[in-house]
């Protein structure tokens, strides 16, 4: 049965609900609002609509050969140690002291301290650096057949 055309008809009328509870509740991500949960579920749906048009449909047809496919397929793989490691590892940037000139910084601090010489967003390019650190280590684990399950 089809799917796609479901999950693409709550994203719209999902999407259509967000005018009438701003008028409630604006967005608002620090406080949850119906609004912010709103566009974040039709995003959500809308994507994984396209997404299952693009890898699974077309997987029963030939399987995937996009270059991305590769690393979508490690990520998911490893989505249960991809996610605890990033959060373990943002925990222990910020608790990690570094040494400078001014005193002790976090870890974390001292990277987008140097990020900022390269970039004007460099919590952006932090951000960036940790998802390529990510991407490595889902490569090397799906490269080895390595998959962390619950």
């Amino acid at each position: 049965k089809e799917a796609t055309k479901p999950l693409l008809f709550l994203a719209i009328g999902i999407a259509c609900l967000v005018p009438i509870l701003i008028n409630f509740a604006p967005i608002g991500k620090r406080i949850w609002t119906p609004s912010f949960a709103a566009v974040t579920a039709a995003i959500t749906i809308f994507l994984l609509a396209i997404f299952y048009i693009l890898i699974d449909r077309k997987a029963r047809e030939k399987p995937p050969s996009f270059p991305g496919m590769y690393i979508i397929e490690a990520f998911g793989r490893n989505s249960l140690i991809i996610y605890f490691g990033k959060d373990l590892i943002s925990k222990l940037t910020i608790q990690i002291q570094v040494p400078t000139a001014n005193g002790r910084i976090s870890l974390r601090q001292f990277l987008v301290d140097i990020f900022s010489t390269w970039s004007s967003h460099p919590k952006i390019i932090y951000a960036l650096f940790l998802l390529g650190c990510w991407t490595i280590v889902a490569i090397i684990l799906h490269r080895r057949k390595i998959y962390i399950k619950a």
